[in-house]
């Protein structure tokens, strides 16, 4: 009896010395990895507290709250040069203000109103016209409908968006 005791005395300790067991954080060719044993290079290893782990509630207000500042940001450069060109169209203006773009806006606008740089550029120059077509590869965090890939052309006579084609 007594060595049935002492076995399971024995047992409780090392299943309550294993559940405070360290967990390690890997970086493995970019990858976070989260193991109970050592990593491989001793370099890239973090130990990782596991009460430290937050619920995915928390994690999701903590993006949204990244996500609002990032379009407060945007929003507060799109007043900005709003203010500083009062000259403006109000079509342009509220356009730009409502993270969407319109014919007559220029290449500055559109990067105010999306706050993405285009990814390629090509132009065609011909008799009849001369045209710049920008692609972007990356949708503006402030639109609801995230695009794929979007093409807008500009005149290069007058500098001006004359169209688009946007792929979802």
């Amino acid at each position: 009896m007594k060595t049935v005791k002492l076995l399971l005395t024995i047992g409780l300790l090392g299943i309550s010395m294993f559940s405070q067991a360290e967990i390690y954080k890997c970086l493995e060719n970019g990858v976070a990895k989260f193991s109970a044993y050592p990593c491989k290079d001793p370099a890239s290893q973090e130990e990782y507290d596991i009460n430290r782990s937050e619920s995915m509630s928390s994690y999701f207000t903590r993006q949204n709250k990244k996500l609002q500042q990032k379009l407060d940001e945007q929003r507060a450069r799109a007043e900005a040069y709003i203010a500083s060109y009062p000259a403006i169209p109000s079509t342009i203006r509220d356009a730009i203000l409502d993270c969407k773009i319109i014919r007559g806006m220029n290449r500055k606008q559109v990067y105010y109103a999306w706050n993405v740089l285009p990814e390629d550029q090509k132009q065609s120059i011909s008799r009849e016209s001369s045209l710049t077509y920008f692609t972007y590869k990356q949708a503006p965090i402030c639109a609801n409908d995230k695009f794929k890939e979007a093409d807008l052309t500009f005149d290069n006579r007058t500098k001006l968006l004359v169209g688009w084609n946007i792929r979802y």
